[in-house]
């Protein structure tokens, strides 16, 4: 049997289905290009969206819009925080909360092991603490205006001013800001060299998106140009009634230590109450019977904790 027949019955029906499609596709198409020239659903409709800032937006456009946040934030915290750092055992949750200016605090705990890592701050000094398997770890512990100093001897992966920053709480000064637009990704770079109140010398460069307007990562350098934390920001939602966008994923990253975690919060609860001033989960816990004032390690000075853990 010949199965490339010929005959016009058997090609009638082929070339009608083919007229036919082609027909189809030129209508279709005609109408699409239609819609688009008229501002209707076209392929124009599934363009990217313009981008939030341009090379011709300034200085002073993109800070409004960052600080925005802190405008109506000035606290948030989430109690079910899913956490991911190396080494890490079991499957450990965090609770994070915030509060400007300089109230902060990350509990990790995981089932039968309880707590792993416990890191604050409040309005005196910040403290570290992480479990060592087989032996009692103490707190290590110091002011805020001690900070300098511990730093060039223990690279103790807090800086509360930093983090205030990176959570969105306080408001960013545009004045100790440069910036600078890079055409070919379509961000920008926002880098500050500054010194704190207590005559520490930092540098500080943001990433932002120009599309979104969305911060993209926070860097944080010492004197020499160091680097000693990163923090990078995704998967932001918009929460309350202002629609603030807040990022529901960080990763912060200390090169020096060697830690890094991977923070994913499935829920964020801003300006909560229960962070009033006689809160005491910003108070130095109580989960060591020793605590290590780094200020004072010439002394030796080594201090029982007094306040109720949480």
């Amino acid at each position: 049997m010949n199965l490339t027949t010929s005959t016009t019955c058997a090609t009638r029906p082929v070339c009608q289905i083919r007229w036919w499609f082609y027909c189809l596709v030129l209508i279709l198409f005609a109408t699409l290009t239609g819609c688009a020239t008229r501002g209707g659903m076209g392929f124009a409709s599934f363009r990217k969206t313009p981008p939030r800032f341009t090379f011709e937006s300034s200085k002073s456009e993109l800070f409004a819009h960052l600080n925005r946040t802190s405008q109506h934030v000035h606290g948030w915290r989430s109690t079910d925080c899913s956490i991911h750092a190396r080494g890490m055992p079991g499957a450990p949750k965090a609770l994070i909360a915030c509060e400007a200016p300089r109230h902060f605090r990350t509990i990790v705990s995981a089932p039968v092991m309880g707590r792993l890592l416990d890191i604050g701050s409040n309005d005196e000094r910040f403290w570290f603490w992480a479990k060592e398997p087989g032996r009692t770890t103490p707190i290590l512990t110091a002011s805020h205006q001690d900070l300098s100093q511990v730093q060039k001897h223990f690279p103790i992966p807090v800086n509360p001013e930093w983090l205030m920053e990176v959570m969105g709480v306080v408001p960013f000064d545009e004045n100790v800001f440069q910036h600078e637009y890079n055409q070919e990704e379509g961000t920008f770079n926002l880098v500050s060299a500054s010194t704190d109140s207590e005559g520490r010398r930092f540098y500080r460069r943001i990433l932002l998106d120009g599309q979104s307007g969305n911060i993209l990562k926070h860097e944080l350098y010492g004197a020499q140009r160091d680097l000693i934390a990163t923090a990078s920001l995704a998967n932001y939602r918009a929460i309350g009634p202002q629609q603030i966008l807040l990022p529901h994923h960080i990763q912060l990253e200390w090169p020096q230590t060697g830690m890094a975690f991977k923070l994913d919060f499935s829920h964020i609860e801003i300006n909560p109450t229960a962070n009033a001033p006689d809160s005491n989960q910003w108070d130095l816990p109580r989960i060591s019977d020793q605590v290590v004032d780094l200020g004072r390690m010439g002394d030796q000075h080594i201090f029982p904790a007094s306040s109720p853990g949480r």
